[in-house]
């Protein structure tokens, strides 16, 4: 009977230490898990202007910028984003062209390694989804099956 008691006390207490260390772990794994997708957040909350779109097969090739403008996604850590162009070139702000145009504006958020964007159009929003291939050293790359992989550098 004696043995029986210290017996159950000793199940009690490994019990209970397992609980611990389990409830712990968990809790590592919770912070590690948002730990990183604030980090992506934190990355893609940002200005990043489009460099160039290659499509799917990798045979058409367009790059953005000119001597005149640019198209720039600005993601703020609020979760709003804004598309718009940029005139860059003085000659024409000066003919009375206004220097942003908007395109398109709405939320963002991540899931994984995908940035989805919830465009808020008159009385709908759109939604696409990026997968994101690459973000790293000021440089992003997108790639959807429709429009092919999109490559941004960061401006700030």
């Amino acid at each position: 009977m004696k043995y029986l008691g210290v017996l159950l006390m000793s199940v009690v207490i490994f019990q209970s230490c397992t609980d611990e260390e389990t409830g712990s772990l968990q809790e590592q794994n919770d912070t590690q898990i948002e730990t990183q997708s604030n980090g992506i957040d934190d990355q893609l909350a940002n200005r990043w202007v489009y460099k160039e779109r290659v499509n799917a097969e990798g045979t058409k090739r367009l790059e953005f910028g000119d001597e005149a403008s640019q198209r720039i996604i600005r993601m703020e850590s609020n979760g709003h984003f804004m598309i718009y162009d940029s005139i860059t070139d003085e000659r024409i702000i000066e003919k009375g062209v206004p220097r942003i145009a908007k395109k398109s504006s709405g939320q963002w958020e991540t899931d994984g390694m995908k940035l989805i964007l919830r465009h808020i159009e008159n009385d709908t929003i759109r939604i696409e989804e990026l997968l994101i291939e690459r973000l790293e050293s000021g440089e992003l790359v997108t790639a959807t099956e429709n429009r092919g992989r999109v490559t941004y550098f960061s401006l700030d």
